[in-house]
């Protein structure tokens, strides 16, 4: 009589196969539905990736156009100071009426 742990044990122990075979066919669809698993992972993150990259493309255009009005304002205002400080004053043209 065998014990339940031998039984158990022949009905899970695998059939011997010859060396030279290839592995079943439930082998091969695992290994293909968990690697066609990894390439929809993979392509998620690659959509994810591009448009973060869009996002942040636009924000660094948005951003330079800030930086380049505000570096055009500043010209403007040192254009306007250097006018100016060239223009004749009041004063200057008062003092030299006296």
């Amino acid at each position: 009589m065998h014990s339940p742990s031998e039984t158990e044990q022949s009905e899970t122990e695998p059939v011997q196969c010859a060396e030279t075979s290839f592995p079943s066919a439930r082998y091969f669809q695992i290994h293909f539905e968990f690697l066609h698993q990894q390439f929809q992972q993979t392509l998620g993150m690659l959509e994810s990736l591009q448009t973060r990259m869009q996002q942040l493309e636009q924000q660094m255009a948005n951003g330079k156009a800030r930086q380049e009005s505000f570096t055009v304002s500043l010209q403007r205002l040192d254009d306007h100071r250097d006018a100016l400080s060239r223009s004749p004053r009041m004063s200057e043209k008062w003092v030299g009426r006296r």
